[in-house]
């Protein structure tokens, strides 16, 4: 080797191997392809049929798509927001109308929603396996999930995936503290805006997650974290708000005067209809337009899931209580408020006149209780879990023994 001259190290070639995913992950891509396509042949199926509140919003969308019109609420309403029909109007633009096109975006929002919904299970804490359950639940297609997924303006399936990204943001929020990014605050109370203009369903998911925020928050949200947030909820809300001022339009005395619809129905039945019959119809547990006694052990589990859910996170908060706010009790705070907030759907759908007179066709409004999904599990899957990590540990002994005997 010549004097003064250093020898360069030669470049180590490495393998590389594309990265598998793992198991659970690869089930829960498949499961959701497989639910967003049985959707899609739904579609080209014409099915579930249309009605009037379909043609309606579709009307609107035809308006918006030839620039003849730009309708902020539902025709013939003044409370339920038309971004339906925006999200429709450049596809009818391309294509022309038809009932296919005007359910595409309906159908992209479910799979939002699936994907948001995994993210936000994997954020509270959930394993990967956990995560799949969940999106199983939600890849379920009974007659009345699927008509709240794909009827567009009958159904309100641009909530779900709003309500999991609020509650996807709030964790964020939540764990990064001081440092977090004001678009965050932004991206949180524009969505809100939007849901306060689109429809009042979603309300009590909007409250319970604020609470939090205002809770563990508050810091921030004295500050420029503050002025963003309200000014990103105007922005969002701003078509309602517009609309009110300049055609003098209260909103909310137009969702009590639908509320108050027709001769007032009895006490006794707004209960059946609502806490009985609504949530086993919601959640895709009756027959088409009917539900059987034997399939009304839903609407029994159901609160007894809440209650549980409720009380596993309350417990968690109150043993990290006063300790740095770790992921473990951010976990449990986003639960506890995604359990309120469907308890707050329950309770006022259970009051209002359309559980007593319509319970079939009026379940539609407890559509967004899936978005608690995430949480409504969660004490299942703990009790759940242990078993299987011990079969799971027995499994790999059992291997190993084997490996050594035939060593």
């Amino acid at each position: 080797m010549t004097a003064g001259v250093r020898e360069e190290p030669r470049e180590t070639v490495r393998s590389r191997t594309p990265r598998r995913l793992p198991l659970p992950t690869l089930l829960a891509v498949l499961v959701g392809f497989a639910a967003v396509g049985y959707r899609l042949a739904l579609l080209f199926a014409d099915v579930p049929p249309t009605n009037s509140d379909e043609a309606t919003m579709g009307l609107a969308a035809l308006h918006i798509a030839r620039g003849d019109g730009f309708p902020v609420w539902f025709y013939g309403q003044a409370y339920m927001g038309t971004l339906e029909a925006y999200l429709a109007a450049p596809l009818i633009a391309l294509a022309g109308p038809s009932v296919l096109v005007l359910r595409l975006p309906t159908l992209a929002l479910y799979a939002l929603f699936l994907l948001l919904s995994w993210r936000l299970t994997r954020r509270l804490g959930g394993d990967r396996w956990y995560a799949l359950l969940v999106v199983a639940v939600l890849a379920l297609g009974a007659d009345r999930v699927v008509k709240n997924q794909l009827i567009a303006g009958g159904g309100y399936p641009e909530l779900n995936p709003a309500g999991a990204a609020l509650a996807l943001l709030t964790v964020g929020l939540c764990v990064t503290g001081a440092g977090a990014r004001l678009p965050r605050w932004a991206a949180w109370g524009l969505i809100a805006g939007v849901l306060l203009w689109v429809d009042p369903l979603i309300l009590p998911y909007v409250l319970t997650l604020g609470a939090l925020l205002v809770a563990w928050r508050w810091r921030e949200l004295a500050g420029r974290a503050g002025v963003v947030l309200a000014g990103a909820l105007l922005l969002g809300a701003a078509p309602m708000l517009v609309d009110s001022l300049r055609h003098g339009r209260n909103p909310v005395s137009a969702v009590l005067a639908a509320g108050g619809t027709g001769a007032a129905a009895d006490w006794a039945d707004r209960l059946y209809g609502g806490l009985v019959l609504g949530p086993p119809l919601a959640m895709g547990f009756c027959s088409p337009g009917r539900c059987a006694t034997w399939q009304l052990w839903w609407a029994l589990a159901f609160p007894l899931l809440l209650l549980l859910a409720a009380f596993t996170a309350w417990h968690t908060l109150r043993r990290t209580w006063g300790g740095p706010r770790s992921v473990e009790r951010v976990s449990a705070g986003v639960r506890l408020a995604l359990l309120g907030g469907a308890a707050g759907v329950l309770a006022a759908y259970a009051v209002s006149n359309a559980a007593g007179r319509t319970p079939i066709e009026s379940s539609r409004y407890l559509s967004c209780l899936a978005v608690a999904v995430p949480a409504l599990l969660w004490p299942l899957w703990q009790a759940v879990r242990p078993l299987a990590e011990v079969e799971s540990i027995k499994a790999t002994g059992g291997r190993a023994a084997g490996a050594r005997a035939r060593v």
